[in-house]
């Protein structure tokens, strides 16, 4: 990332390329610049690799629960599917729970016990 400072709006500007912050002087588009400096952009935090860990088990999850929702609706079980259906639907809701992703609290059941 690039930064440019506006000296007429006193900001500072970013640009994801250098020649683009160039152009915009150029084009008018900013009042010209004092320096030019690459900035390395952020990495992702504790937090996020945390909630990306925790997505990814989730997932798995999800992945195998489904297989089981349809293994019972293929055999006509569709009392387990109902149920294996309201488990689907409690792991996609673990992100959106108070706390995630330091605090999760997986949904109970004997069919996720299971996967």
């Amino acid at each position: 990332m690039y930064r440019a400072y506006d000296k007429t709006n006193k900001m500072e500007v970013s640009f994801s390329h250098e020649s683009d912050a160039k152009n915009a002087v150029k084009d008018g588009w900013i009042d010209g610049y004092e320096a030019f400096e690459y900035v390395e952009p952020p990495g992702p935090t504790p937090e996020e690799l945390l909630a990306t860990e925790i997505r990814a088990e989730r997932d798995a999850k999800l992945m195998q629960l489904d297989i089981a929702i349809n293994r019972a609706e293929d055999n006509g079980d569709f009392e387990l599917s109902g149920k294996l259906r309201k488990d689907r639907q409690a792991l996609r809701d673990v992100p959106q729970q108070e706390g995630f992703p330091e605090q999760v609290q997986w949904p109970d059941s004997q069919a996720l016990a299971a996967l």
